[in-house]
């Protein structure tokens, strides 16, 4: 299975929506800042294979040794771009490293005491700032809207977050970000230029989405965000994201209607304007005054 990332090299990808999937810590949660780092690090490396997308490994010339999660053996990793992957995996791999349990199953993300402990004692602040029941159900679960605390992503991205002249295995963060985030952060950018030019009826939509949650049984999340797309002028039959494909965009429009739910979304958007001034200066003059 294919190693991936997460997107902010601060909190290097969970804020960013912030970046990716499995933790070669599988079996052991991150019990230190540093470890939860090195984490994340790492999957933005990955082994060539004859089935990766031409331009994935653009450098090899940096390279590091990861441990196999199948065995005791080793394997060189190169930085793979991200481009082509779901906004989706990002979020496993900010995930992952609290609880990697949830490596064996993708249902198993429910920031339970355990996950949260291990994050308020990471970071100092707790990640769920609270939990409503939501009226939809399937085979008789009981779903739940979660309220992210904004306060701890900028908590968790401050002690995370490292400059561009800094390195990781001995290579720049400058150079690993360039080749595995930077054309996935630009993307990603102008989705969120797009939502918020129309900043009214994003946030009237943001509404509707937590009262459809909380109170339609028939509310479904993904069908409640292609409409929304539609409304903002999304169209995946037409449009061509030089990184990530235009029928991603959704996903990165449903994390921003559920995190203006619940007021993080700010936090997000701060981390990555820091992110994007220090590591892709041009593009964040471009974009600074958009979000």
């Amino acid at each position: 299975m294919k190693r991936k990332y997460i997107i902010l090299l601060s909190i290097p990808a969970a804020v960013l929506f912030c970046l990716y999937s499995f933790t070669s810590n599988i079996g052991k949660p991150a019990d230190t800042v540093s470890a939860y780092y090195n984490d994340i690090m790492e999957n933005l490396f990955s082994e060539k294979t004859r089935w990766a997308s031409p331009g994935t490994f653009s450098d090899t010339t940096i390279k590091i040794t990861l441990k196999n999660r199948y065995n005791e053996g080793t394997y060189t990793a190169y930085p793979a771009s991200q481009c082509k992957s779901s906004p989706a995996y990002m979020y496993y791999a900010f995930y992952i490293p609290l609880d990697s349990s949830a490596y064996w199953n993708y249902y198993s993300f429910s920031y339970n005491k355990k996950v949260q402990n291990r994050f308020t004692k990471l970071f100092g602040k707790n990640i769920i700032s609270k939990r409503m029941p939501t009226k939809y159900q399937s085979a008789g679960d009981v779903h739940e809207f979660r309220f992210y605390s904004g306060a701890a992503m900028d908590a968790a991205f401050k002690k995370l977050y490292k400059k561009p002249t800094e390195k990781f295995r001995g290579f720049s963060l400058q150079r690993i970000y360039d080749l595995t985030l930077q054309s996935y952060c630009r993307d990603a950018g102008e989705v969120i230029c797009k939502v918020k030019r129309q900043d009214s009826l994003f946030v009237k939509l943001s509404k509707n989405y937590l009262k459809g949650a909380l109170n339609d049984s028939t509310f479904e999340g993904q069908s409640f965000t292609h409409e929304a797309c539609k409304q903002l002028g999304f169209d995946p039959e037409k449009e061509r994201g030089i990184c990530i494909p235009a029928y991603y965009h959704e996903r990165i429009v449903g994390i921003m209607l559920r995190r203006q739910c619940d007021g993080s979304l700010p936090a997000l958007l701060k981390c990555l304007k820091t992110l994007l001034k220090d590591y892709d200066p041009a593009y964040y003059e471009k974009i600074k005054t958009s979000f």
